[in-house]
């Protein structure tokens, strides 16, 4: 993530990953939910409060198309909030990245039809697995 937030910019990358998740970062057990906890909602408020600075900062540091990227996701999920439709992002996300891994490795070994095969069959397994562990 600091690689990352480096190349775009962002110096404070540890708070630029609470913000892009929306939610408070525990590296001790990297579990994703939908529904914050009453402790996370009071830690996400607090620190939007005492650190607006650092967050203005941040938001500033990033190129304006992504800004944009944001905005747009904030009011998706707004939208699905308000509608009572909950949306595992972290599934999704984490899906479709599967998938466009398993189609890069595809393409680096080659187009014989063998290979092809053998490629899916091991991408498949792989999201599969990756599936199964995100439940």
């Amino acid at each position: 993530m600091k690689t990352y937030s480096d190349a775009l910019g962002v110096k404070e990358y540890f708070l630029f990953c609470e913000m892009l998740l929306q939610r408070p970062i525990n590296m001790r057990t990297l579990t994703l939910s939908n529904i914050l906890s009453r402790e996370e909602k009071a830690y996400m408020r607090e620190m939007a409060f005492n650190r607006f600075e650092s967050i203005m900062q941040v938001l500033k540091s990033m190129p304006r198309p992504m800004l944009l990227v944001f905005r747009n996701i904030n009011t998706v999920r707004s939208i699905n909030i308000t509608l009572g439709a909950p949306v595992d992002r972290y599934f999704l996300m984490a899906k479709s990245a599967v998938r466009g891994w398993g189609k890069i490795q595809a393409e680096k070994l080659g187009i014989l039809p063998r290979i092809r095969i053998i490629s899916w069959c091991r991408t498949t397994w792989e999201s599969l697995k990756f599936q199964v562990a995100l439940r």
